[in-house]
């Protein structure tokens, strides 16, 4: 069964190794994943990605945590990062397919890097995908966030995905992507 486990920062964060035919996609700075595995660094996701990803622009990935892009361009084949746009300082990185994606998802509700990877994982034929490391607590930071997470469970899993969530998430209703008018996450803010 072609499988990705979709890792977030939250407490429920699971190494679950090894990973045999599974992809492993990670995101976003790095710091997370070192802080939870100091004292068992060989659990630690970071050492067995496939692909890690950062949606947002070059100018915020520098400015905001510019020790993790360095990572980013420190990593050798197979290891693949995906980004907005291909960067010259990061020999492995690649543009990650907005348009393909947004075509399949036909619109535009995208609030968070695991909305794209869910969306991306349902484009490229994923029979199943394993969510850990996510809570969205219900708070300012995750609110906007909550609705389109349900949103890409429920909807791939109607294509017959299997989207297995962390246990102690708390289930919430599914946004609706045609009443979404805020930006594109990565692309439309910082």
């Amino acid at each position: 069964m072609k499988t990705v486990q979709i890792l977030g920062t939250a407490p429920n964060l699971a190494a679950t190794l090894p990973l045999e035919d599974k992809e492993r996609w990670g995101s976003n700075a790095v710091g997370p994943y070192v802080r939870k595995w100091r004292p068992n660094p060989e659990l630690n996701p970071m050492l067995s990605f496939t692909r890690w990803f950062n949606m947002h622009s070059r100018r915020h990935m520098r400015s905001t945590y510019l020790d993790w892009y360095q990572w980013y361009g420190d990593q050798v084949a197979p290891k693949r990062i995906v980004l907005q746009e291909v960067q010259p300082d990061t020999p492995r990185s690649e543009r990650f397919p907005k348009e393909d994606v947004m075509a399949y998802a036909g619109h535009a509700y995208f609030t968070f890097t695991g909305s794209w990877q869910m969306a991306l994982a349902g484009m490229e034929g994923f029979e199943r995908i394993e969510m850990s490391g996510f809570k969205l607590q219900r708070d300012r930071q995750y609110d906007f966030e909550r609705p389109c997470f349900f949103y890409w469970v429920e909807r791939l899993r109607r294509e017959g995905v299997d989207v297995v969530l962390p246990a102690d998430l708390e289930i919430s209703a599914p946004g609706d992507p045609h009443r979404y008018a805020g930006p594109l996450y990565g692309y439309e803010t910082t």
